[in-house]
Protein backbone atom coordinates (compact mmCIF):
# COMPACT_ATOMS: atom_id res chain seq x y z
CA UNK A 1 0.00 0.00 0.00
CA UNK A 2 1.55 3.65 -0.74
CA UNK A 3 1.54 6.44 1.90
CA UNK A 4 1.83 9.87 1.42
CA UNK A 5 4.10 12.15 3.61
CA UNK A 6 4.06 15.91 3.52
CA UNK A 7 5.53 18.69 5.47
CA UNK A 8 3.39 20.92 7.10
CA UNK A 9 5.14 24.51 7.44
CA UNK A 10 5.64 26.28 4.85
CA UNK A 11 3.80 23.47 2.64
CA UNK A 12 0.42 22.89 3.80
CA UNK A 13 -0.24 25.61 6.16
CA UNK A 14 1.18 29.29 5.66
CA UNK A 15 3.97 29.70 8.90
CA UNK A 16 6.24 32.40 7.13
CA UNK A 17 2.87 34.38 7.18
CA UNK A 18 1.80 33.39 10.88
CA UNK A 19 5.51 34.11 12.30
CA UNK A 20 5.71 37.34 10.07
CA UNK A 21 2.56 38.75 11.91
CA UNK A 22 3.39 37.31 15.17
CA UNK A 23 6.43 39.14 15.13
CA UNK A 24 5.09 42.38 13.96
CA UNK A 25 2.63 42.45 16.66
CA UNK A 26 5.11 41.35 19.41
CA UNK A 27 7.76 44.17 17.91
CA UNK A 28 5.44 46.71 17.19
CA UNK A 29 7.08 46.60 13.75
CA UNK A 30 6.04 48.80 11.15
CA UNK A 31 6.13 46.63 7.81
CA UNK A 32 3.36 45.71 5.47
CA UNK A 33 1.29 42.52 5.55
CA UNK A 34 2.66 40.97 2.97
CA UNK A 35 6.18 42.08 4.41
CA UNK A 36 8.99 39.29 3.58
CA UNK A 37 12.12 39.06 5.88
CA UNK A 38 15.45 38.51 4.44
CA UNK A 39 15.88 35.16 6.81
CA UNK A 40 14.29 33.18 9.55
CA UNK A 41 16.34 35.60 11.78
CA UNK A 42 14.86 38.93 10.55
CA UNK A 43 18.56 40.15 10.56
CA UNK A 44 17.49 43.11 8.24
CA UNK A 45 15.74 45.00 11.45
CA UNK A 46 16.24 42.59 14.52
CA UNK A 47 18.91 40.86 16.59
CA UNK A 48 19.47 37.32 16.96
CA UNK A 49 18.13 37.00 20.44
CA UNK A 50 14.92 39.44 19.83
CA UNK A 51 13.78 36.60 16.90
CA UNK A 52 14.39 33.75 19.54
CA UNK A 53 12.10 35.86 21.63
CA UNK A 54 10.00 36.11 19.49
CA UNK A 55 10.01 32.58 18.50
CA UNK A 56 9.52 31.46 22.50
CA UNK A 57 6.00 34.21 22.16
CA UNK A 58 4.92 32.42 18.75
CA UNK A 59 4.95 29.38 19.74
CA UNK A 60 2.69 30.21 23.01
CA UNK A 61 0.33 32.27 20.96
CA UNK A 62 -3.26 31.14 19.34
CA UNK A 63 -1.73 32.34 16.55
CA UNK A 64 0.81 29.09 16.12
CA UNK A 65 -2.28 27.32 16.10
CA UNK A 66 -4.16 28.83 13.69
CA UNK A 67 -2.16 29.19 11.09
CA UNK A 68 -4.06 29.37 7.53
CA UNK A 69 -3.62 26.53 4.40
CA UNK A 70 -1.57 27.42 1.67
CA UNK A 71 -3.50 24.00 -0.27
CA UNK A 72 -6.86 23.59 0.16
CA UNK A 73 -7.80 21.28 2.28
CA UNK A 74 -10.93 20.07 0.63
CA UNK A 75 -9.11 20.09 -2.48
CA UNK A 76 -6.13 18.06 -0.57
CA UNK A 77 -8.07 15.62 0.79
CA UNK A 78 -10.01 14.69 -2.43
CA UNK A 79 -6.68 14.11 -4.12
CA UNK A 80 -4.75 11.27 -1.75
CA UNK A 81 -7.51 10.68 0.51
CA UNK A 82 -7.50 7.31 -1.14
CA UNK A 83 -4.08 6.65 0.86
CA UNK A 84 -2.53 7.40 4.34
CA UNK A 85 -1.46 10.44 4.49
CA UNK A 86 1.23 11.37 7.38
CA UNK A 87 2.46 14.79 7.96
CA UNK A 88 6.32 15.72 9.38
CA UNK A 89 6.74 18.82 10.96
CA UNK A 90 10.37 20.95 12.61
CA UNK A 91 8.39 22.16 15.48
CA UNK A 92 9.26 21.53 19.00
CA UNK A 93 8.22 18.34 20.14
CA UNK A 94 5.75 20.22 22.99
CA UNK A 95 4.12 21.75 20.48
CA UNK A 96 3.02 18.63 17.63
CA UNK A 97 -0.26 18.39 19.74
CA UNK A 98 -1.53 22.08 18.85
CA UNK A 99 0.22 21.52 15.19
CA UNK A 100 -2.41 18.59 15.18
CA UNK A 101 -4.99 20.74 16.11
CA UNK A 102 -4.33 23.56 13.66
CA UNK A 103 -4.23 21.01 10.60
CA UNK A 104 -7.81 18.98 11.66
CA UNK A 105 -9.04 22.38 12.30
CA UNK A 106 -8.22 23.66 9.04
CA UNK A 107 -10.14 20.22 7.50
CA UNK A 108 -6.84 17.90 6.96
CA UNK A 109 -7.74 14.04 6.83
CA UNK A 110 -4.61 12.25 8.04
CA UNK A 111 -3.37 9.08 9.87
CA UNK A 112 -0.99 10.97 12.10
CA UNK A 113 1.83 13.90 12.60
CA UNK A 114 5.08 13.64 13.57
CA UNK A 115 8.06 15.89 14.44
CA UNK A 116 10.93 15.39 11.72
CA UNK A 117 13.76 16.33 14.30
CA UNK A 118 13.83 20.36 15.59
CA UNK A 119 17.02 21.40 14.94
CA UNK A 120 18.56 24.38 16.85
CA UNK A 121 19.64 26.26 13.34
CA UNK A 122 22.38 28.09 14.15
CA UNK A 123 22.49 29.44 10.11
CA UNK A 124 24.30 32.60 8.67
CA UNK A 125 22.79 35.96 10.59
Amino acid sequence: MYCCFFDVDGVMLDFDRGFTSTMKEYFKLDIDDDYVPESFWFSDMLTKEQVVEGWDYFIKSNEFERLKPIVDPEHFNAKFGAYPVHFITNIPPDCLERRVKNLQNAGFKFKSAHCGGFINYEGKT
